[in-house]
C-alpha cells in the first residue's frame, strides 16, 4: 500500500490553487487534502467547503504546526515565497512553491539550503509539455505549440 501525503495549502485566494492544483491533488490516490490555511475565516471556510480537508487554519504557522502534515503547497503571493518555504522547511515538511519559485538568485538558494539541511523536498510548481495535468492543464504553453519548446527533454534542474 503507497503512503498518503497529507497536505497543506497557504491561501483561501481565487486562483490555480483552487481551480487546478488542488482539484489534481484530489484525484490522486497518494495525497490528501488535510488543511488550508487563509487569514480571513469566513473566506477561509467558503473556499475550503468544496474540498473538505479535514482542518481549517487563519494561521499559516499553526498549518506548519500541525504535526499531520506531511508537505506544503505555497501559491502565496511571489514576495512570500521564500519565507513560508523555509518556515516549512524548518517545520520538517516538504515543499511545492508556486512559480517563480522566488524573487532572486539568492532566496532560490537560500530555500534550497534550509530544504537541504531539514531533509525535506522543495519543489515548483511548473507546469510544461508533457503536462502530468493532461487536458485539465491550462498553462501558457497550450497557447504557445506554434514555437519549439526550449524545455523539451528536460526532466529536472538540480542546483
Amino acid at each position: 500500500m503507497e503512503k498518503i501525503v497529507f497536505v497543506g495549502v497557504f491561501s483561501d485566494a481565487p486562483g490555480s490553487a483552487k481551480n487546478r492544483t488542488i482539484p489534481a491533488m484530489l484525484s490522486t490516490s497518494n495525497a490528501e487534502l488535510y488543511a488550508i490555511a487563509g487569514r480571513n475565516e469566513e473566506k477561509l471556510k467558503a473556499y475550503a467547503e468544496p474540498f473538505a480537508p479535514k482542518k481549517l487554519y487563519t494561521d499559516y504557522q499553526a498549518l506548519l504546526n500541525d504535526e499531520n502534515v506531511d508537505a506544503v503547497y505555497v501559491p502565496l503571493p511571489n514576495g512570500l515565497h521564500m519565507e513560508w518555504a523555509i518556515k516549512a522547511a524548518e517545520a520538517g515538511k516538504h515543499i511545492l512553491c508556486e512559480k517563480p519559485l522566488a524573487m532572486n538568485e539568492e532566496q532560490v538558494k537560500k530555500m534550497f539550503a534550509a530544504a537541504k539541511s531539514n531533509h525535506v523536498l522543495l519543489e515548483e510548481a511548473l507546469c510544461v509539455p508533457p503536462c502530468a495535468a493532461g487536458p485539465a492543464c491550462q498553462g501558457d504553453h497550450r497557447q504557445r505549440r506554434d514555437r519549439p519548446d526550449p524545455l523539451s527533454g528536460v526532466q529536472a534542474l538540480h542546483l
